[in-house]
């Protein structure tokens, strides 16, 4: 967690525009950790939008 979160922070902000934010929220929740991912950049590229559930090789 402790690497994952910053990288996920700097993921999230490499490619959006100047003025864009970041929020990520953790809780521990009923069933466990939560982490909230608020954002409002411009999304996801439709060329990687089939590949964001899939499994790191």
């Amino acid at each position: 967690m402790q690497q994952m979160l910053p990288n996920l922070a700097l993921n999230a902000t490499q490619p959006m525009p100047e003025g864009q934010s970041l929020e990520l929220i953790t809780r521990f929740g009923i069933e466990g950790h939560e982490l909230f991912v608020i954002d409002n950049g411009p999304g996801i590229v439709a060329a990687h939008g089939g590949t964001i559930n899939a499994k790191a090789k």
